[in-house]
């Protein structure tokens, strides 16, 4: 039986929302959902925000881009957020998340092995 991710990496420190954590990997259906949405030419603002709603982590790293090309300005509500910093910026911050998500996997799978590894040798 394979371990659950909470069981491999229990606590992964976070030192800011944007960061990926076991949760995150949790979400993936979300992130689907909101890339079939992202390709849907009839969604609007209105839709996407509802799935970045459902992924915090999208969320605050959406929000940090804000406030990067508007500094001290006021983080808006999702849905203005969403037109303000654009779709292509959004895919693009995605596209990132994803990345993150792939290279955390990895990482929780090779404590995994390596935990299996040791608990084969001790038999």
């Amino acid at each position: 039986m394979r371990p659950s991710l909470t069981s491999i990496m229990p606590h992964v420190p976070v030192g800011n929302p944007g960061a990926v954590t076991v949760a995150d990997l949790t979400r993936l259906d979300s992130i689907r959902d909101l890339l079939a949405t992202l390709n849907d030419a009839n969604a609007g603002a209105r839709a996407l925000s509802k799935h970045i709603a459902e992924i915090p982590v999208l969320r605050a790293r959406i929000e940090n881009q804000f406030a990067r090309k508007f500094s001290g300005k006021k983080i808006p509500a999702v849905v203005d957020l969403i037109a303000l910093v654009g779709n292509r910026q959004i895919e693009e911050i995605l596209l990132l998340l994803l990345e993150d998500l792939t290279i955390l996997r990895g990482e929780l799978d090779a404590i995994e092995e390596e935990r299996n590894d040791r608990s084969g040798a001790a038999e």
